[in-house]
């Protein structure tokens, strides 16, 4: 009788466990509705903005951004060449 009585008692802590479990999640996602609910009351949502926006395919100017990104691994590579040769 020894077993039955250890098998019964890991059911009921395992039945309390889950129980809690469930419980605090229900309990956890009651207040985020609640606090969902409260900011939604009290902050507005932005106004779109008038101007639209530049998208990467609109952008027909990217001559100087090609430049500066150019440069910068220009720059990099000497400064790697540079670092080799003091070793």
């Amino acid at each position: 009788m020894d077993w039955f009585h250890n098998f019964t008692q890991a059911i009921i802590i395992m039945v309390l466990g889950m129980s809690v479990t469930f419980i605090f999640i229900t309990v956890l996602i009651i207040i985020i509705q609640i606090n969902s609910k409260i900011i939604a009351k009290y902050v507005r949502e932005p106004e779109p903005s008038l101007q639209p926006i530049k998208t990467l395919h609109q952008n027909k100017d990217d001559s100087s951004i090609v430049a500066a990104i150019t440069i910068a691994v220009k720059k990099y590579h000497q400064d790697k060449k540079s670092k080799k040769l003091r070793r």
